[in-house]
């Protein structure tokens, strides 16, 4: 299970002296999108560690060429394998199956493990020391059962090759010279490093690709693609925190749509839908800062958060996203005039005198039903400084 904290950097600084882009939130990814985005990441590491494989090996069998010459044994396996690769290769390239290929893939690399091992001298030989490379590859690119099973494989070929070298029996290859056999381990020694560097790699990016996938899907809103509630929970209480160690205003805004229910009831509720992913977008082209927020409360509810705001630069964003929506003229019916409208309530707190979450909750949501009831379509602000509370309506 993997644990994520959620993190939004904030900007401490005057909302009216601040022109940068605001925080966006992407739609949820479909988990079908997920997978395949995993699947083709998956094939492309497979793809990958084959290539690397056929540059390694080539490069052993050159090497092997140039020492001792076109030899039987370990040279005609050694090409063998590499034949295959490249086929390999060739065919997940064009769509052959990732699973039977990652099974194919599997086979060669215990089996030529198990005959080059045997005929490059054993527990001294250079191939030896690619053994952790064939469960490793098992188990990431198969499954967990396959890396077990190579394990086996692999184990059991190096305690039978343990057991021969503490015999009297002599190896194929025992009669190459030491500096072969050094050339041999060094090149063994270093493409194993680098295939296990490259996997450990892979898995570690497709595991950050994965968090991300999973912290979107935390916290955004699916319908809208702002921050959701979880998102605004977690938001609300660092700026909270923030804001009562450096003294400071944090102020939040609930916007909710005026007569949404009866949006709804004469246009559908996919027509409302879309009506509210147009309010999310337009409320979040309203937010110039990186450390404000915008989210879905939930149903038709808003909000905005804004760090280190005073009441007046809070009263007038939320004025402009009020303006916002009524620009948008998304009419009830096609022959009516008045457009869809929100009424905004605004709640700003001198940091040493906010005390939790659900205090500035209550404020905000005060005050937009104070709104609601003095008439829609318009902003109802308090401020909260110490003792004193003021309400400010327009």
């Amino acid at each position: 299970m993997l644990l994520f904290e959620l993190s939004f950097n904030a900007i401490l600084i005057n909302y009216d002296s601040v022109d940068e882009k605001p925080m966006t939130f992407d739609k949820e990814i479909p988990i079908d999108n997920i997978n395949a985005r995993l699947e083709d990441d998956r094939r492309t590491m497979v793809l990958r560690t084959i290539a690397l494989l056929v540059v390694m090996l080539t490069i052993a069998i050159v090497v092997r060429y140039t020492t001792i010459g076109p030899h039987a044994g370990v040279f005609g396996i050694g090409l063998i394998a590499d034949l295959f690769f490249i086929a390999l290769y060739i065919a997940l390239k064009r769509g052959f199956s990732l699973q039977i290929g990652s099974v194919i893939l599997l086979v060669i690399l215990v089996v030529p493990f198990a005959v080059l091992g045997y005929k490059s001298g054993g527990i001294n030989g250079p191939v030896i020391l690619l053994a952790p490379l064939v469960p490793l590859t098992a188990t990431l690119l198969v499954s967990r059962l396959a890396g077990w099973l190579a394990f086996c494989a692999v184990g059991t070929t190096i305690i039978v090759l343990f057991a021969l070298n503490l015999s009297t029996y002599e190896f194929p290859e025992t009669q190459l010279n030491e500096q072969y056999r050094v050339i041999a381990r060094g090149i063994s020694l270093f493409a194993c490093t680098l295939l296990i560097t490259w996997i450990g790699w892979y898995y570690a990016t497709m595991n950050r690709k994965m968090a991300q996938a999973i912290w979107e899907q935390a916290t955004h809103d699916y319908l809208t693609g702002v921050a959701n509630r979880r998102a605004i929970d977690d938001a609300l209480q660092r700026e909270i925190g923030r804001a009562r160690r450096n003294h400071t205003w944090l102020s939040f805004i609930i916007a909710d749509v005026d007569h949404f229910k009866r949006y709804n009831d004469i246009n559908g509720h996919h027509a409302g839908d879309q009506c509210l992913v147009t309010i999310a977008g337009s409320l979040q082209a309203c937010i110039k800062r990186s450390g404000d927020m915008v989210g879905r409360f939930g149903g038709e509810e808003f909000v905005a958060i804004l760090p280190e705001t005073e009441p007046g630069g809070a009263l007038r964003v939320a004025e402009t996203l009020r303006e916002s929506i009524a620009a948008q003229n998304i009419h009830y019916k096609y022959t009516e005039t008045d457009g869809v409208t929100i009424t905004a309530g605004v709640t700003s707190f001198r940091g040493e005198y906010l005390n939790s979450i659900d205090e500035m909750i209550k404020s905000a949501d005060d005050a937009l039903y104070e709104g609601k009831s003095t008439g829609r379509n318009r902003v109802n602000a308090v401020v909260h400084d110490g003792e004193n509370k003021a309400q400010v309506a327009q």
